[in-house]
């Protein structure tokens, strides 16, 4: 089983829950001399060739509601093949009560209806490493909505053992 998986990260949360994801599941899937596990940022990536994967796992970060412009326009321009894998899609999100929305309004349609499984795997915001208005942003959005600022591990566990099962 070939998994590829395509992500976008802008301050190293998402970067690190894709890179957590790839080491659990090249420790866990059964067969691991057939597995093949490979990580793409989409944040400068030129061409991806999804042709000799089995899986793709695709998402990024939520920032004021939306994912990164790389994932949203890579499912689009992409749309068609993707229809013809193995779909997960996750997000890195704090605002976990928000979960259903974000999907919705950062996936196309057919791509949800087609993947067989979504997952939110958490966050973090680094604010250390934001910049001026991005720490003001967050400032404000988190005064007005309870935010959940921990990476959950928990769904990325789950989601490997899914993929171990899917594998068997």
């Amino acid at each position: 089983m070939k998994i590829l998986i395509l992500y976008a990260s802008k301050y190293g949360c998402t970067e690190d829950c894709t890179n957590y994801l790839k080491d659990k599941i090249k420790d866990n899937l059964k067969d691991k001399l057939k597995q093949e596990v490979k990580t793409i940022n989409l944040k400068g990536a030129e061409h991806v060739d999804l042709q000799h994967y089995d899986w793709v796992i695709i998402g990024g970060s939520i920032y004021i509601g939306k994912i990164q412009k790389e994932i949203k326009l890579f499912c689009e321009q992409n749309l068609q093949i993707l229809l013809t894998k193995n779909i997960v899609l996750f997000m890195c999100c704090t605002t976990p009560d928000q979960e259903s929305e974000f999907f919705s309004k950062n996936f196309p349609a057919s791509l949800r209806k087609h993947a067989e499984k979504t997952v939110n795997m958490g966050g973090e915001l680094r604010q250390h490493k934001m910049g001026f208005f991005d720490k003001k942003i967050t400032a404000m959005v988190s005064k007005l909505e309870p935010k959940k600022n921990e990476i959950l591990y928990k769904n990325i566990d789950e989601l490997v053992d899914f993929l171990n099962k899917k594998s068997s």
